[in-house]
């Protein structure tokens, strides 16, 4: 069993933490205005990715990372900038390798 969301306390703000808290900054001084709980959802999640990173605590990091993407889109779907840039980056990705020729497999 994990520990309820809100009761995780955060260690020192981690690299993801301090991205979305700039992001977060950046849109309130040009007016925007946040649903309060969801900025403390959002932040909640990308402390306890920031911690599980940390300490190479990779289990559950998929689902965790995709409930994060989503608080995320919903934080900044009112302000028109909902888009994180992985769909876009993935969607470039299989673009470019759509024409490439499978290589050999190696027999191990």
């Amino acid at each position: 069993m994990t520990d309820p969301l809100f009761a995780f306390l955060p260690g020192p703000v981690g690299q993801l933490r301090a991205t979305l808290d700039a992001l977060i900054a950046e849109r309130a001084a040009g007016g925007a205005e946040l649903a309060p709980d969801l900025v403390l959802v959002t932040q909640s999640l990308a402390d306890r990715i920031d911690a599980a990173n940390a300490v190479h605590a990779y289990r559950g990091l998929v689902l965790l990372t995709a409930e994060y993407r989503a608080a995320r889109r919903d934080l900044f779907e009112s302000v028109g900038d909902a888009d994180d840039g992985l769909d876009a980056a993935l969607a470039e990705f299989r673009a470019a390798e759509t024409n490439h020729a499978a290589g050999p497999v190696p027999n191990n």
